[in-house]
């Protein structure tokens, strides 16, 4: 189960990283797909069960969505290809030795 879970959270992460592309390149009109995700499935979704007066189930799919939309605003995009630039080879660490 845990093992899905870890699943589950890589898929949302990687979700929340993909949809900030567009938003970074200039392509506002996708602020409109990442709003829905973040409202009805991200939030909505496992907050259902409450009105049925159970606990709320999924809760992580909102955490690792905003994870992965605050990763990928910490990346570069190029706008033309809509992809990341690659991060650079050396780390920190290394350049300062």
């Amino acid at each position: 189960m845990a093992e899905a879970r870890e699943l589950a959270a890589r898929d949302w992460e990687g979700l929340g990283a993909a949809y900030i592309k567009p938003l970074k390149a200039g392509h506002w009109q996708a602020v409109v797909v990442l709003g829905y995700e973040l409202l009805v499935p991200a939030l909505l979704e496992p907050l259902m069960p409450l009105l049925r007066l159970r606990r709320p189930r999924g809760l992580g799919r909102l955490v690792a969505l905003i994870r992965g939309c605050m990763r990928g605003l910490a990346h570069s995009v190029d706008r033309e290809r809509l992809v990341y630039r690659p991060i650079a080879a050396t780390s920190t660490v290394e350049r300062l030795l």
